[in-house]
């Protein structure tokens, strides 16, 4: 029985917007490292009931943070399909 070649596809881009430091460009806009500092030493130092109630705070900011990812996912992907 004949083995079946494999197709060859193209080369990888290597355009601006296919690198992986592409994809975290203007990071530094979004983190501020003193406000991050900040946050680290909120949440170490508070209390159990500012712990507990604290979970919906997090919730938002992940929720937050999972739609700003998906809308620089959903342009990224729109420039490199168009």
């Amino acid at each position: 029985m004949p083995v079946t070649p494999v197709p060859v596809g193209p080369p990888p881009q290597r355009d601006s917007l296919t690198t992986l430091e592409s994809l975290f460009a203007g990071l530094d806009e979004l983190l501020d490292e003193s406000e991050f500092e900040a946050e680290c030493k909120r949440w170490r130092e508070c209390t159990r009931e500012e712990w507990l109630k604290g979970g919906e705070e997090l919730s938002k900011e992940f929720q937050d943070l999972l739609d700003l990812v998906r809308a620089r996912k959903r342009t990224r992907f729109m420039a490199v399909t168009t």
